[in-house]
């Protein structure tokens, strides 16, 4: 899961520096993943973090 949640990240910024808002969308067609795993990645790093 860590390494699904570097891909989350490293999308968002490479959305980012296009200077769009790094949305689900965006980041699951930079990354060739579905939507369904960029949010999952991002629900099991927050749930992690408040650990």
């Amino acid at each position: 899961m860590r390494e699904q949640r570097c891909k989350v990240t490293a999308a968002e910024r490479a959305v980012a520096a296009q200077g769009r808002p790094a949305t689900v969308v965006d980041v699951a067609v930079e990354r060739d993943m579905t939507e369904w795993m960029v949010e999952e990645a991002a629900d099991t790093f927050e749930r992690i973090e408040t650990l």
